[in-house]
């Protein structure tokens, strides 16, 4: 059985050099870790689903109706309704709650939440596609999109023991009252199978047919502004396929790619995000020092980083070869 993970990428950082600094010199980042190799069977098993049909969708869901997991707003003055798959994060849009500014995503609010596409051809059967933090249905009056449109919610929850757990909810949900019908909800076990930089991970599952890998944003060991600037910027997620010319972003601080595994499959997907690295130098702790903190702001660093995941099985793989990989997208610089 060939089964690898692979890193690659030069883990060497150019050090900018900037003025009036303390001289304290912060650490070096370290390499990405990994664990052992990805073995496909030994993956946990679990469900992914995918849009539900179109000959189940209702006609009209009623102002009022909840569907746990999936929180809905009416639009601000016209019809229509946004999503979320947390309270959290329907607070911090600050469309419907008061309030001079909405904070970062809290590192333990990892949740997305996506509709149903029209317009693009989905393989059959296959999973939901990547979320937002917020998604949208506009007024479908007059429009060729139905009144009632399939949503799909997930939420990830990690463990220090290299477990997480990816639970999911799909709903109707109507675009004119804003009202959710629960469709079916369930999760899936996740087990880590690699680390990069700043504790940023990848999870992995199978089912039949498909491997699931999960990417989390990395945690930076940032405090104060510059935790929740360092989060706010490491959340973004995009990804791309280039086998099947699709691409996707997300800024959930999270997020799933599926790709087929069985007989034949030879698919590859690319997911780049940024990685805030420690100030170059400790600022000073010289209380006088007004502009202390400023530089230490301006020493922080931001530098691109991709992941690459792939799944293949040739005619003499006697199972799904799956492989993760880093490698660094270009120099660091400051943020």
């Amino acid at each position: 059985m060939r089964t690898f993970i692979a890193f690659t990428g030069l883990l060497s950082a150019a050090l900018l050099s900037l003025p009036s600094l303390a001289d304290t010199a912060a650490p070096k980042e370290a390499p990405p870790t990994s664990t052992p190799p990805v073995v496909f069977h030994a993956l946990p098993s679990g469900h992914v689903p995918g849009a539900p049909p179109d000959k189940a969708r209702p006609p009209a869901v009623g102002a009022g109706s909840k569907a746990e997991g999936i929180w809905t707003h009416r639009m601000p003055g016209s019809p229509g309704a946004m999503l979320f798959a947390s309270q959290a994060a329907a607070d911090e849009s600050g469309l419907f709650k008061a309030r001079v500014s909405a904070p970062a995503p809290a590192a333990e609010d990892l949740a997305c939440v996506t509709v149903e596409s029209f317009g693009r051809e989905e393989d059959p059967g296959e999973p939901w596609h990547p979320g937002d933090r917020q998604a949208a249905i506009s007024d479908p009056s007059g429009s060729n999109q139905p009144r009632v449109q399939a949503t799909h919610a997930e939420r990830l929850t990690t463990t220090p023991d290299g477990k997480a757990t990816l639970a999911w909810t799909d709903a109707w949900v109507d675009g004119i009252t804003a009202g959710a019908k629960l469709i079916a909800k369930g999760s899936v076990p996740l087990v880590q199978v690699a680390t990069g930089p700043q504790n940023s991970a990848v999870y992995g599952a199978r089912e039949d047919g498909w491997v699931h890998f999960v990417v989390r944003a990395s945690q930076p060991a940032l405090d104060g502004p510059m935790a929740e600037m360092a989060r706010a910027i490491g959340s973004q997620i995009e990804a791309r396929w280039p086998s099947r010319m699709r691409e996707s972003s997300s800024n959930c601080g999270f997020v799933r790619v599926s790709l087929p595994a069985g007989p034949s499959a030879k698919t590859t997907a690319t997911l780049g995000m940024a990685i805030v690295l420690p100030p170059l130098r400790e600022a000073s702790s010289d209380p006088s020092d007004g502009f202390a903190a400023m530089r230490a702001m301006r020493s922080v660093r931001r530098r691109p980083l991709q992941i690459f995941v792939s799944s293949s099985q040739s005619s003499s793989d006697p199972e799904p070869v799956v492989s993760v990989a880093f490698g660094w997208g270009g120099p660091d610089s400051s943020i």
